[in-house]
This record gives C-alpha cells, sequence and structure tokens, in this order.
C-alpha cells in the first residue's frame, strides 16, 4: 500500500465510532456489506446539529463506511454503492472530505492495489478458486503514436462526431496496437485507385457506427485489406471487396467487446471462467450497449447481472430443446433468451431433475415458447399473450440519456395500425354488416364458432368503445380524424406535422443517396442526422400524447382487431363471399364493401401498406438509439418509410372518414330494432 493511502487510514482509524453503528465481521461479503450499509444509513448521515439540521456525515461515520470497505483492502462495490448513495451528501469539515475522497479515490481507481494478478472467483460448485486475470488495456498507450500517422486519404473512414465511453475509445486502441494488428505496416500505395473506390463504397454503405470505429483505426483497416488485395478478381470488384471487408470486421468485434468486458469484470474485482466469459461476450453483442460516456460499465453489469438472474435456466431451455419434441431449428438465439425471460418471470423452481429428465417440468418449457413465439411474432393479428400484452419488442439497449417511454410510443403505434385498417378499410364495420346479412337470412351460416362469435359482438355492443370513443382515442393520442373530444382532453396537434417531416427527411436521404450513386462516386456519404432528429422529436411527442388510457385502449383495440380477423378468415366467411383462387379476408373486405351501405371499395392494397409499413416506422421510432442503430435496422425504416410514403399517396385523405360509422346504414333504416347499432 502506498505511503499517502497509509497516512489516510491512520487517520480515518483514530475517529471515535459512534454509536449505534455496529462492529463488522471479516468475513461478511460484499452484497452483505452493502446490506449493512443501507440498513444503517440513517445513522450515517445523520442530522448535523445547528440551526438547521440536515444530513451530514461526520468523522465517526465516514471511519465505520471506511471500516466497512476495508481498510487494508478496500472493496470497490461496496465504496461504489456508498458514493452512488451519497450522492452531494456532504461531510462535516473540509478536511474529512479531502481525507475520504482520498482513500475513496485510491480503491476506486485501483481495486486491486497489491498488483497482485490473482483474484478469487466461483466455480460451478460456488467454492473459492484462484484464477489469474489481466489488465486489459496494458497495450492501449501503444497506439498514441499509430493514430498520429497520417491516415492516406483513400483509407479514410469517416466517423460522426460523437463522445465516446473511454472503455470502447481504450479497447480499440488496444486492439489497434496488439501484435495482430499494429505490425500491418505494409505499403498499400500501389493500391490506391482501387481501394479509394472501395472506402469510398464502405462510407457510403451506412456502416454499423461500431464498425466505422474500428476502421477509422488504420492498423485494423489495414491488416484487413492487407489479407483480401492479393485477390486480383476480388480487387476490381469495388462493392464485393467492401462487403469483405465488413466480414472480417466480425471477428475484430467480438475482439473489441471481449477487452471491454474483461475490464469491467477486472475493476469490479469479477472474474468468470473462459466458457462463461465466451457466452458473456456473445450476450453483450447480441443484446448491445450504448457509446456514450460512463454508459458502458453499467450496460454491461447490467447484462451480468440478468445472466446470474437466470441462473441454470438456459441450461434446462438446452437440454428441453435436445428432447426434440419441437424442431431444434424452430430454437434460435432470440427464441431461446425469451423462453428463460419468461421462465424466470414465471418464477418456475427446478428442485428435482429426476422430475426433469422424466418431463416433470415440460408444460412449463412449451408454455415458455409458445410465448417466445407469439411475442417475437412480426405480424399484428396474432392474439395477446397470457397475462396481458405489453406492447414489448426486442430491445439492444436502454435509451439512458432521453425521457423515452417505448411503451407510450408502441400503444400510439397501434393506434395509428387500427385506424388505417379498422376505421379507413371499415375492418371494425364490416362486422356489423356480417352480423346484419347473417341475421336476415342473407349470409347462410351453419351454426358455429363463427356465428358465436358474431352473436357475442353484437351482445357486447354497449360494453365496447363506440365510434366516437375510438375516434377521440385517435384524435387525443395522433390528431387523426375529426371526431368532437371531451373538454380540457389534450390533442396531439403535432404529431402529423413531425411524421411528415420525417417522411421529408427519408425522402432526401434516398434521393441523395441515389445522386451520389449515379453521378459523384467519390463524395462524402449522406447524412443521417436530419432522419436521426425527426425521430428524436417523435420520440419525445408519442412518449407525451401516449400516455394515460393509451396503452388500454391500444390493448381493447387489438382484442377487437383480432376478433375481427378471426371472423374474415374462417372458412364459412371465405367459402360464401370467396371465389376461384381468391379466397382469404381481403377478397371478403372487397366484397362486402360493394354492398351496402359502402358506396365505394377502398384502396385495400394501399390501406394495408400504409398500416403495415407505418407500425414499422413506429417500431423504428420506439427502438431508436443513435449510438447503436444498426445498418439492418437504419434500411428497414428506409424501405418502410418509402413504402408508406407511395402507399400514402393511393389513400385519399377523406377516405374512410368517422362520420361514415356515426351515420348508421341507410339501407335498414326500416329496421327499427337495429337503429342503435353502433359496432
Amino acid at each position: 500500500m502506498a505511503e499517502d493511502i497509509k497516512k489516510v487510514v491512520e487517520q480515518l482509524r483514530s475517529y471515535p465510532k459512534k454509536e449505534g453503528l455496529p462492529d463488522i465481521a471479516s468475513h461478511l461479503g460484499s452484497a452483505e456489506r452493502i446490506k449493512l450499509l443501507d440498513a444503517h444509513w440513517q445513522i450515517v448521515i445523520r442530522d448535523f446539529q445547528g440551526q438547521k439540521k440536515s444530513p451530514m456525515i461526520c468523522k465517526g461515520e465516514a471511519a465505520w463506511v471506511a471500516e466497512l470497505a476495508g481498510y487494508d483492502k478496500g472493496d470497490a462495490k461496496v465504496l461504489a454503492h456508498f458514493k452512488t448513495k451519497r450522492a452531494d451528501i456532504p461531510f462535516s469539515t473540509e478536511a474529512l472530505s479531502k481525507l475520504f475522497n482520498t482513500y475513496e479515490r485510491f480503491y476506486l481507481s485501483n481495486p486491486n492495489p497489491s498488483e497482485s494478478t490473482e483474484v478469487p472467483t466461483l466455480n460451478t460448485e460456488n467454492q473459492l478458486k484462484m484464477s489469474r486475470i489481466y489488465r486489459p488495456y496494458s497495450a492501449a498507450n501503444k497506439f498514441s503514436a499509430a493514430m498520429s500517422k497520417q491516415v492516406p486519404d483513400y483509407l479514410r473512414i469517416t466517423v460522426p462526431s460523437q463522445s465516446l465511453d473511454q472503455r470502447l475509445t481504450n479497447a480499440l486502441n488496444f486492439i489497434a496496437a496488439s501484435s495482430e494488428y499494429g505490425d500491418a505496416d505494409g505499403d498499400l500505395s500501389g493500391y490506391a485507385t482501387q481501394l479509394k473506390k472501395v472506402t469510398t463504397k464502405l462510407n457510403n454503405m451506412g456502416l454499423e457506427y461500431l464498425d466505422r470505429l474500428m476502421l477509422n483505426r488504420l492498423p485494423i483497416y489495414k491488416k484487413i485489406i492487407a489479407g483480401l488485395v492479393t485477390n486480383v478478381e476480388l480487387l476490381q470488384d469495388p462493392l464485393g471487396f467492401a462487403e469483405s471487408v465488413v466480414r472480417e470486421l466480425k471477428k475484430v468485434r467480438y475482439a473489441v467487446i471481449e477487452k471491454i468486458a474483461i475490464g469491467v469484470l477486472n475493476d469490479n474485482k469479477i472474474q468468470l471462467q473462459d466458457e462463461e466469459l465466451k457466452l458473456f461476450v456473445k450476450d453483450i453483442m447480441a443484446i448491445g450497449f450504448h457509446y456514450g460516456p460512463n454508459a458502458v460499465e453499467p450496460a454491461i453489469l447490467k447484462i451480468l447481472n440478468s445472466a446470474l438472474e437466470e441462473g441454470g435456466l438456459s441450461e434446462y431451455v438446452e437440454k428441453y430443446i435436445a428432447r426434440n419434441e419441437i424442431k431444434q431449428e424452430k430454437f434460435t438465439d432470440d427464441i431461446k433468451r425469451r423462453m428463460v425471460s419468461h421462465l424466470l418471470a414465471a418464477g418456475i423452481n427446478i428442485t428435482d431433475d429426476t422430475k426433469f429428465d422424466n418431463g416433470g417440468y415440460d408444460e412449463y418449457f412449451a408454455l415458455a415458447y409458445n410465448n417466445a413465439t407469439s411475442t417475437s411474432e412480426s405480424t399484428m393479428y396474432g392474439s395477446p399473450t397470457a397475462g396481458g400484452w405489453n406492447f414489448s419488442v426486442d430491445t439492444f439497449d436502454e435509451v439512458v440519456d432521453q425521457a423515452i417511454d417505448r411503451e407510450n410510443i408502441l400503444a400510439a403505434g397501434f393506434l395509428d395500425y387500427a385506424y388505417e385498417l379498422g376505421e379507413k378499410a371499415h375492418i371494425f364495420q364490416l362486422m356489423d354488416v356480417l352480423y346484419l346479412n347473417w341475421h336476415r337470412g342473407i349470409l347462410d351460416l351453419p351454426q358455429s364458432a363463427v356465428t358465436d362469435t358474431l352473436e357475442r359482438l353484437w351482445q357486447d355492443r354497449e360494453r365496447r368503445n363506440t365510434p366516437e370513443e375510438r375516434g377521440m382515442s385517435y384524435k387525443k393520442t395522433l390528431g387523426k380524424g375529426d371526431v368532437e373530444v371531451l373538454d380540457r382532453m389534450i390533442v396531439n396537434d403535432q404529431f402529423e406535422d413531425l411524421w411528415a417531416t420525417l417522411m421529408e427527411e427519408v425522402a432526401n436521404f434516398i434521393r441523395k443517396s441515389e445522386e451520389i450513386s449515379v453521378f459523384s462516386e467519390g463524395a462524402a456519404p449522406v447524412s443521417r442526422v436530419p432522419i436521426y432528429q425527426a425521430t428524436k422529436e417523435l420520440q419525445y411527442n408519442l412518449t407525451e400524447y401516449g400516455n394515460g388510457r393509451t396503452k388500454t385502449q391500444a390493448a381493447q383495440l387489438r382484442s377487437l382487431l383480432d376478433t375481427c380477423f378471426n371472423v374474415l378468415d374462417s372458412a364459412e366467411i371465405t367459402d360464401f363471399y370467396g371465389f376461384g383462387t381468391r379466397r382469404d379476408r381481403w377478397t371478403v373486405i372487397d366484397r362486402l364493401h360493394k354492398e351496402p351501405p359502402f358506396e365505394s371499395v377502398p384502396n385495400l392494397s394501399a390501406l394495408k401498406t400504409v398500416a403495415g409499413k407505418g407500425n414499422k416506422v413506429f417500431q423504428w421510432i420506439a427502438n431508436f438509439n443513435e449510438a447503436t442503430v444498426s445498418d439492418e435496422e437504419f434500411e428497414t425504416l428506409i424501405r418502410s418509410a418509402e413504402a408508406w410514403i407511395i402507399a400514402q399517396s393511393a389513400v385519399p385523405q377523406d377516405e374512410g372518414s368517422q362520420s361514415e360509422d356515426d351515420e348508421g346504414f341507410d339501407d335498414f333504416e326500416g329496421d327499427e330494432e337495429f337503429d342503435d347499432f353502433d359496432d
């Protein structure tokens, strides 16, 4: 221990411990010490006696905290917890503040002060075991010289300006300075003309941000090129060469994430076995993390904590899959993760391995599989999963720097979906038409589940939302429709303008990209910033206006829409209204629109596109995080928005207005018993 920290510890030891703070047993682990700190927190921050009482930490309390964390070898977890919990609560004197900060800073910045490379770890039997751990960034400083080298124009990869977490910067520099990449000093100037085209392709491909950061390190890019440039045929194909570079980046990405993971584990005095580390790195790569300052470590520790909470459930899922009761190719990594999450949330407790081996828990795993496949289903027509629909999506990280509520955005997105199909395509109203046709004998149906459903819809009409109530939901959340709203109801008047801005920026991006592709091969890539900014504005807007009953209303409308589609998909209905080879729901919808009370058939193809592609845009908005946007996500947005723009132009703006529902059925005016049939 350094001489100055010894003096600090001696000073802290000299302070008498205050009454009410217990003695500390030497065998306590970090978690137990943290619990002890939490249990006695009000004593630690006892009110300072004065004219005004306020929380303050005095000498005796500071000494107890130091003893709890460890005088001779500080526990970084305890100190980090204390530092976070303390926040702005001051020490009683400036001298005490400086003294404790010195103690705290020493152990938090140097959690292994003995300089030993051996730290304790837990094996699968939870027995203490010594395992070797190494500092991940010892060679990072070597990269300073490499970074100072002039990057040739034909190898210059553009990277948007953004502050990075130091761990990410260190890991990138370490890889670039390693023996595998740091020695890549071969002269590539003889291929400058061809490589300029390759680099231009890479800059215009909309690479994922981390890929750009890796290629921006010249040794990494040069090393990859050196392995490909000898292929003469590939060298004449700039796009093929660029795609090969991206494929080679996969192993570099793994190395970068591994270095970051080891650094976080090391600094938190956590050790994993080799196989555990590999699985941990794969989890990080699959889930992702925020690249901004001070964001990497919390994100990675959260992933680790989630893995620890899952315990052995992943292993049990693998054993269940091995039984081949369901085809093994059905179990993607995403499905497996969802199964584990479902089992964890359900609180399953497997205490008897023999019972498990004999299939005693299979019903839980089958239910978890059904839940995983239904929640990952991309179509909007699936029924809500057991326990209610929570609007969940597969996400890669949390938006830590914005007050964004994804559920509000996704709920608003479903209201938009219901508005396009339920109202403009009149699918809700079609249930009325079918019921009336069946009641009058026009639709000849045998008694079946379909007729039971139509009857139930009729009997429940008083309990369902009226067209006016649905209209108020659309108006309040999305500003759509012309229905009158309740007094003091806040209406989202900004949404349609913000949405139009996003669509305009997407159109500009497509146009500029095509111009560069045709006329200006060497130009810089088109900026995504306007699209990102328009997305953020929609995030804020929908977070605000997707509140209140929006989620409840969305869930109710989804249940109703599911029921409508089940009726329209039934064999009895499609056989009656279908013709030729066209026997599906859309044929039924088309035929029904040719009957009273409808005056024309809406453009169903365009409405399907507007609803489906529009919902993909809502998913983009809900999941958007600039630091972790992948090329696939961005490409999905561009293609979805482009299809929406084209389809929207084919849908008349006044088509399917709410007033049609209010008017009822003109051709049934003579049937007084149906005068109040409004849904």
